[in-house]
């Protein structure tokens, strides 16, 4: 590619970037924090137990009032069966990774998969994991 090329490409990952600054800085106090937490369940779908949208829901208010594309939304979802192991502390994962990968073979899934599972499902998924595997540093 040529300089003017790149120079184009540069001119014009500027103004998106802009247009979206623009963007976020017209969004309601309300907007930005239903934004927030939309992103947020779309991250971590555990968070929906906590009262607010489900992840399906959060993908839905990001798609339709916040025009996020699929490949955001993917992106935002990132690699979900890590983030479960990530927290178990070093030689605990591969043992927690072939427990979690078994469960969701018995269960009909792939584990990279598990946050398209309905929520009772995963209810389920996630009450026979606990009672398979007990964390170090876990109280009930």
């Amino acid at each position: 590619m040529g300089n003017e090329t790149l120079s184009k490409i540069d001119s014009y990952l500027e103004q998106m970037d802009e247009k979206k600054k623009i963007r976020e800085a017209k969004l309601s106090v309300p907007d930005k924090h239903q934004k927030k937490i939309a992103i947020d369940t779309v991250k971590n779908p555990m968070k929906a137990l906590l009262g607010g949208p489900s992840a399906e829901e959060a993908e839905e208010i990001l798609r339709k009032k916040f025009k996020y594309s699929d490949a955001q939304i993917k992106k935002l979802k990132g690699n979900k069966t890590e983030g479960y192991i990530e927290a178990l502390g070093e030689g605990k994962d591969e043992e927690y990774k072939k427990v979690f990968n078994a469960l969701a073979k018995k269960h009909g899934f792939d584990p990279e998969d598990i946050e398209n599972l309905p929520d009772d499902k995963k209810k389920a998924f996630f009450d026979e994991l606990d009672k398979k595997w007990k964390a170090d540093k876990e109280t009930d």
